[in-house]
C-alpha cells in the first residue's frame, strides 16, 4: 500500500481508527464526516469473528484543506 497517494486527513483517520481498535483498519473501511468548526466524525467499520460489523464513531481536528483534499480525493476515486 503506498500511504504518500493517500490525503493527510485520511491517514490521521487511520491512525486515530488504529489507536481506538488497537487492530489494522483498513483505508477502505474509514469515511470521514464534518462535525462542528474544525472538529470531524471519523467511523470505521471492522469485521468480527462472527462475520458482523462493528461501527465506532470517533472525533478528529483537521483544517479546512485537509478535509477538501479528502473530498477530492474521494470524488477522483469514484470516477474512476
Amino acid at each position: 500500500m503506498i500511504f504518500n497517494s493517500y490525503p493527510t486527513a485520511l491517514l490521521q483517520a487511520r491512525k486515530l481508527a488504529m489507536r481506538h481498535s488497537s487492530r489494522s483498519v483498513p483505508i477502505h473501511r474509514i469515511r470521514i464526516y464534518p462535525d462542528q468548526a474544525d472538529q470531524y466524525e471519523v467511523r470505521y467499520t471492522l469485521p468480527r469473528q462472527d462475520d458482523l460489523w462493528r461501527s465506532c464513531v470517533l472525533k478528529l481536528t483537521l483544517t479546512p484543506s485537509e478535509f477538501a483534499a479528502y473530498e477530492a480525493w474521494l470524488a477522483e476515486r469514484g470516477s474512476n
